[in-house]
């Protein structure tokens, strides 16, 4: 009959072992947890993570893939990675991973659709990896605009949890845009001749209070370069939000920028308007896109404004 020193002995060992990182990697069911939270036993870091997540574009297309890079200013022995729906981090999964180059294919091990985490061989590398690089690729049936997230593993009881990035634009082409309701359900601006709409063209309706469905086209010299809509809070050209839809080498993007008085336009972190639903094409030399503009933020701060 085991003694109580035998028994406390081996509740001791079960409690270490519930503690013990695994060096494996996440287990087989982490792409249905969305918490991403190892199961270490202590509660995550809350300071500001040394690890980050940097893509290799910030748009995607149905089976088009992306590069995926995790790394820090120190070493980690571990991660698990996902990508998730942008309106909803606790939903499933999405999309598939793998190692991007050869080299580094016994150092990830994918999961479920949508995960992947490290191996042994990564856990236990010397010396400490501080970058992994995968490659997602995305389903062939669109899911909507997501974001990547991350939980670093520096040490058994020191992980980042689910850090982070930048919304990531889900394109669906958009075929070319004609006046034919401008006097009806949407609102134009444009030169258009006889149905044909070969140089600009600017449609816009109201999906509700604070949702606009916009649509720009317009025609591009030599096939490269942008179309672009400024929207202003007052009668002059200051602090403007521009939204342009642009080529650049083979990527076609929309990307929301500002500009204060007739200054350069640069990248709007700060932005009070979202940009979502966007659907974008290049043919023949014309640059067609509509995306939805949500500005609720901007109204609930002019309404706080107001207030005051």
């Amino acid at each position: 009959m085991a003694s109580w020193k035998d028994i406390g002995l081996l509740l001791l060992v079960l409690s270490i072992r519930q503690l013990h990182a695994t060096p494996d990697g996440a287990g087989d069911d982490a792409c249905t947890d969305s918490s991403m939270m190892p199961g270490h036993g202590v509660a995550t870091q809350t300071t500001e993570s040394p690890y980050g997540i940097e893509l290799s574009q910030d748009t995607y297309s149905d089976g088009e893939s992306i590069t995926v890079t995790l790394k820090g200013s120190q070493p980690f022995a571990g991660f698990l990675v996902m990508a998730l729906p942008a309106n909803d981090e606790d939903g499933e999964a999405v999309g598939s991973f793998m190692a991007a180059n050869e080299m580094d294919k016994d150092y990830v091990k994918t999961q479920c659709v949508g995960g992947a985490t490290h191996t042994l061989n990564f856990s236990s590398s010397d010396p400490q990896r501080d970058e992994i690089v995968l490659t997602w690729t995305a389903p062939n049936i669109g899911v909507g605009n997501i974001l990547f997230y991350a939980t670093f593993v520096q040490q058994t009881d020191t992980f980042w949890v689910k850090v982070p990035n930048e919304k990531v634009t889900q394109y669906v082409e958009i075929s070319e845009i004609d006046d034919k309701d401008c006097s009806t359900s949407s609102s134009c601006f444009h030169n258009c001749e006889e149905g044909e709409c070969d140089d600009f063209i600017l449609k816009w309706s109201n999906d509700s209070s604070s949702v606009i469905t916009i649509q720009l086209q317009g025609s591009l010299e030599d096939g490269e370069g942008y179309v672009a809509l400024g929207i202003s809070p007052g009668q002059t050209m200051d602090n403007v939000t521009i939204i342009a839809c642009a080529k650049d080498g083979d990527m076609l993007k929309v990307e929301n920028l500002y500009a204060e008085t007739y200054g350069e336009p640069v990248a709007n972190t700060e932005s009070v308007v979202d940009i979502d639903d966007v659907r974008i094409s290049m043919q023949d030399g014309t640059m067609t896109c509509q995306f939805k503009y949500n500005n609720t933020k901007a109204i609930q701060i002019q309404n706080e404004n107001t207030q005051v």
